[in-house]
């Protein structure tokens, strides 16, 4: 249920969103194909690039050097492993064999971007974004399942470059850094989820 209840709430953020950039030039849409490389607990965990990665975003000018917005992202890491694995959970013990290890990070967040000129028609920009992460993991071994669904509060700093490329749109490219401040493994060991994003999207309007 709570899982529900949080995407029925991005859901309506989202669609307010896009109402009001259909009818404001000072509203800016961005969707993106995302490249993911875990690092710290995250790539202890699935140690495998992520090449299944999606962004939507919306920002409104504040000047000529600011925007804030939001963003909602999909991310899938999965990797196929043999490692032993140490199980933090009520009945503790380690496990050997083949798994299956799945992890689903979705980030609803705001955002603050500042814009910097470079060239004649190029921005570059710096930002960050804020909220949270809802997390679904999974890890399947033999006949057993373990799973853990949860949301994670975190932060993510961001760079990139916009590059014009027609009246009305622009290439945008990415890199951010996404932190999770708490989490937990389906293991049950507490950890910060970390991962970075590399981005390739559209802007429609020009910034």
């Amino acid at each position: 249920m709570k899982k529900q209840i949080i995407w029925f709430i991005g859901l309506c953020v989202f669609l307010g969103f896009f109402a009001t950039a259909g009818n404001a030039q000072n509203w800016y849409g961005i969707i993106s194909y995302q490249i993911g490389f875990p690092s710290g607990d995250t790539k202890d965990f699935v140690d495998a690039t992520s090449f299944r990665g999606f962004g939507m975003g919306f920002r409104k000018t504040l000047d000529s050097y600011t925007t804030v917005g939001f963003t909602l992202d999909w991310n899938v890491f999965y990797e196929r492993t043999r490692e032993t694995v140490q199980l933090e959970t009520e009945n503790p013990g380690a496990i050997t064999g083949v798994q299956d290890r799945y992890l689903n990070s979705f980030p609803i967040m705001l955002n603050i971007h500042r814009y910097f000129a470079v060239g004649k028609n190029n921005k570059m920009f710096v930002g960050l974004n804020g909220g949270g992460y809802l997390m679904t993991q999974r890890m399947g071994i033999g006949i057993f399942e373990f799973q853990n669904d949860e949301w994670e509060w975190g932060i993510a700093p961001e760079a990139g470059v916009i590059i014009p490329i027609s009246l009305n749109a622009s290439l945008v490219l990415t890199g951010r850094y996404n932190y999770a401040f708490t989490g937990e493994l389906p293991t049950g060991a507490e950890v910060n989820h970390q991962y970075w994003n590399i981005g390739i999207g559209i802007a429609w309007q020009q910034f």
